[in-house]
């Protein structure tokens, strides 16, 4: 897959993924799809990995924060070989009334045309307050 179809895939992808279509994205991903959410904190620098699954099973229990979703809109698209990285802000009503918006950055890798690996940059300190405060 070239570096334009990857980048149409991954626009696709979070398009789905935020628009309630989370069957049509993750058939965009590799059975072995990696997601990384890259926190630091001043306790710590920790990855969190999931799986495909861990990953969907983490979204679908957090839905009841979001009951009409959250867009995802991204900003710019980048791509080199096999990497397409892509600036993101998001915004969605919680359950609570308030507007949840977010900056992110996310970088998906492809094998064979598929995403394998996605690294997801965000404000950490804002979700930790907007969501769990």
């Amino acid at each position: 897959m070239n570096v334009e179809a990857n980048k149409a895939c991954a626009v696709a992808f979070l398009a789905e993924f935020s628009g309630g279509k989370r069957d049509e994205a993750w058939a965009r991903t590799t059975g072995d799809m990696v997601w990384m959410m890259m926190r630091r904190s001043l306790e710590s620098a920790e990855v969190d990995r999931f799986t495909r699954n861990q990953y969907a099973r983490m979204v679908n229990e957090s839905d009841g924060m979001f009951p009409q979703g959250i867009a995802i809109t991204p900003l710019s698209v980048t791509g080199d070989g096999n990497r397409v990285a892509i600036e993101a802000t998001s915004t969605g009503p919680l359950a609570n009334g308030t507007v949840y918006s977010n900056n992110y950055v996310f970088m998906f890798e492809f094998e064979s045309g598929k995403i394998s690996r996605v690294k997801e940059y965000l404000d950490t300190a804002y979700a930790r307050d907007s969501l769990f405060s």
